[in-house]
């Protein structure tokens, strides 16, 4: 499902009975995954064909904008 990833909007998300994964519309590849117990930033790309995933930290320990921030610099 894609959506803008703001703090707020997460805020707003139901607690799912299976793991659900929210794309962010402005940034590819930047990713939260929200399952019962935790929403964990990834962020996700493709270096030599193969798929690379980057744990950025979990919400809300780190914010939005901290784990965007953290995907630039990968």
């Amino acid at each position: 499902m894609k959506i803008h990833l703001t703090d707020s909007a997460i805020a707003r998300l139901k607690t799912p009975v299976d793991r659900v994964e929210y794309k962010d519309t402005r940034l590819p590849g930047f990713t939260l995954r929200v399952g019962r117990r935790a929403k964990v930033w990834y962020f996700r790309s493709t270096i030599n064909r193969a798929r690379v995933s980057v744990k950025l930290g979990t919400w809300p320990i780190v914010s939005a904008d901290l784990a965007r921030a953290r995907s630039f610099n990968m």
